[in-house]
């Protein structure tokens, strides 16, 4: 499946109004005025096509989207353009989680809320009740620097729990792993807190971090401190007495060693010295370089663009625009993989079409795996990891494979169990996977003798899902698994003799027929 860069920034507008709304795409399309289904919704939302001009005014028009936005889609001239547009690459995931980390002074706040604004994102910022101690931390440090640093802690990790639990995506003023190794670290090696207390506060971090994981992006903003002092003074906040020049060049080295830790997420920094989100062309250059990152567009001389005007050499105000990068990446990681938020709450949020459920053993091939353990489905301890290797990466070929083929994948190995990092309970996996298939349009599934992925390719079967199945020598199987074969229709079988070999045959032309058949 491939996408138009055009369409997709459409198409992230009319998913953003969706999701506001709440409702599902099968929901959405049942409230239109005009007959159609929900592949029209999903390749609008992904930028694969554009539906008809009247589909389009309903879809827009049921949203209260602006019509300035969306009605210029609905001209001949400018369809036919799109339609002769070269194709790119699909799109990958827009980040569920942004965190916008900085110094006191660097203007973290304002990107975060300008970001969260633009992108229909919910912007979680610093709680009122640790701003409320800074008076008493101004006069007594070392009285309240722990309630302080706890009550920071605390209510920012309940307010991100809650957005996560409620809104598709999120946008957070400083996220709560810089309050535990930038401020609270800082105060503890100061002697504001003391061992005890810092053991204690260390504890509850713990806990708090391991439910709300990392995010899936971070963007530093940098600045210089005489600079960022310039721009404390303006402020009314009364812990002024932190804002000294030594302060906060402490405070700088320690987010510093705080990045060069975060090797779980991407992360660019921008130099708010030279960048001022405050005026308008510098914050549509941001905007722009971000929706790069969410939907990977290519640039394109002829590309029709939502925040710029035809004239896109100058903003309204005729300042020229910018040119050089605002973000740096400084350092990447695959955080489209990343859909699960935090144990017990697994949210994969809405899925791509078209979508396939990957299915495989999980329990026979882990390591530290308990003796007597039967299965992923048995509520007896921990059932192990899934270690780089061979395995592992002959489950990540079946996703290459797929990608390759149009089809998006959902591997619930690692998106829902993170490779065995996540410990779930019985109850909680037997819910999660039986949601998530019925959710797809594709079964892939390698069923060896795992009761799970036979349980998985049942209710695939009873849905009257789409099915591959891939018998593989090096895996032993079941009676059952051995006896499935292709039907012709809905079940397609491959065999191959070793796991290195499985991404080659599913790119096969058989297999291929078999997909677009389903498409």
């Amino acid at each position: 499946m491939r996408v138009r860069p055009t369409i997709a920034q459409l198409g992230h507008l009319v998913r953003t109004y969706r999701e506001q709304r709440g409702v599902t795409q099968e929901e959405f399309v049942k409230e239109l005025s005009i007959p159609t289904n929900r592949s029209a919704i999903a390749h609008l939302e992904q930028g694969i096509r554009l539906p008809s001009p009247s589909i389009l005014r309903a879809i827009c028009s049921n949203l209260h989207i602006p019509e300035a936005l969306w009605h210029s889609f609905e001209s001949n001239q400018l369809r036919r353009r799109l339609n002769k547009m070269p194709h790119t690459l699909s799109p990958e995931y827009a980040p569920r989680t942004i965190a916008v980390s900085g110094i006191m002074g660097s203007g973290k706040t304002t990107l975060a809320r300008n970001i969260a604004s633009q992108f229909g994102m919910r912007y979680v910022g610093e709680n009122p009740q640790g701003i409320a101690y800074l008076s008493d931390l101004d006069v007594d440090p070392r009285r309240w620097a722990f309630e302080t640093q706890l009550a920071f802690l605390s209510d920012k990790s309940l307010e991100i729990l809650q957005a996560m639990d409620r809104y598709p995506t999120i946008v957070v003023d400083r996220w709560i792993s810089e309050d535990i190794e930038v401020f609270a670290y800082y105060f503890y090696s100061k002697g504001y807190i003391d061992s005890r207390a810092y053991d204690v506060y260390k504890k509850l971090a713990d806990h708090f971090m391991e439910m709300v994981s990392t995010p899936d992006m971070i963007i530093v903003c940098e600045v210089d401190v005489e600079l960022a002092i310039d721009r404390i003074r303006t402020r009314t906040r009364s812990d002024m007495f932190l804002h000294t020049p030594k302060h906060l060049m402490e405070i700088s080295q320690r987010y510093d060693e705080w990045i060069s830790r975060q090797n779980d997420t991407r992360i660019y920094k921008i130099d708010s010295s030279r960048w001022d989100w405050r005026t308008e062309n510098h914050l549509l250059q941001i905007y722009r370089e971000l929706e790069e990152q969410f939907f990977d567009f290519r640039n394109n001389e002829h590309q029709f663009d939502l925040f710029f005007r035809p004239d896109s050499a100058s903003t309204s105000k005729g300042e020229p625009m910018q040119t050089e990068k605002a973000l740096e990446l400084i350092q990447d990681y695959n955080w489209t993989a990343r859909y699960a938020t935090f144990p017990g709450i697994v949210d994969l949020g809405p899925l791509p079409y078209p979508c396939a459920y990957i299915a495989a053993p999980f329990t026979g091939i882990a390591t530290e795996t308990a003796a007597n353990l039967g299965d992923l489905f048995e509520d007896t301890g921990p059932h192990g990891t899934i270690p780089p290797g061979r395995y592992r990466s002959a489950l990540l070929s079946i996703e290459r494979a797929l990608r390759k083929l149009g089809i998006h994948s959902l591997l619930p190995h690692r998106d829902v169990n993170e490779w065995g990092a996540r410990k779930l309970s019985s109850e909680q996996v037997v819910s999660l996977c039986t949601t998530q298939v019925t959710r797809c349009d594709f079964f892939v599934g390698l069923l060896g003798t795992s009761h799970g992925s036979h349980y998985e390719f049942g209710l695939a079967r009873a849905r009257d899902i789409p099915s591959i199945i891939i018998h593989c020598d090096e895996l032993s199987e079941s009676f059952i698994a051995d006896g499935v074969k292709s039907d012709g229709t809905r079940t397609f079988v491959i065999n191959v003799t070793r796991l290195r070999d499985i991404e080659g045959v599913l790119m096969s032309v058989k297999t291929s027929e078999f997909i677009k058949q389903h498409m």
